[in-house]
């Protein structure tokens, strides 16, 4: 994918939580499926397979990826202990630590229906979700959802 390409088709993963050879499957077979481009919602870390892989696999294959709670989460005192059978934090190579410090909250891209956000959360709250089924009330209540209509 190119800066300026317009996306027709993208593949999303998210939540991949350190599940790296879920991950690896998913990469693979999105990658089968003639997309644009492949995106990851974040959450790359705390879970109990190998986050370094994670983010190794994610930038090997280009996958633009949003910054997570729990990836924000990582660099915050107390995670290792919150988070006790994930990825130690002092275990994530350079590279790695890397790549997550410096993933962004939300990242525009062009499509042919205009611009799609993507997110963690609903703008640059990575708390704050939207899920299929939530009642028209949970909707209209979320005023950043609805500066982003």
């Amino acid at each position: 994918m190119n800066a300026t390409q317009t996306l027709r088709r993208v593949g999303v993963i998210g939540d991949p939580h350190a599940e790296d050879n879920r991950l690896d499957a998913a990469i693979r077979f999105l990658q089968s499926q003639s997309v644009d481009a492949l995106l990851c919602t974040g959450d790359i870390v705390t879970g109990a397979g190998d986050a370094n892989r994670c983010c190794h696999l994610l930038m090997e294959n280009g996958v633009a990826t949003v910054r997570g709670n729990h990836d924000r989460w990582f660099f915050t005192s107390g995670y290792a202990e919150m988070f006790a059978d994930s990825t130690p934090p002092d275990s994530m190579d350079a590279r790695a630590r890397a790549f997550l410090q410096t993933l962004p909250p939300t990242r525009d891209f062009p499509t042919v229906r205009g611009t799609m956000q993507l997110m963690h959360g609903t703008g640059d709250d990575d708390m704050r979700a939207v899920y299929p089924g939530d009642a028209r009330w949970v909707l209209e209540a979320n005023p950043r959802l609805g500066r982003l209509y």
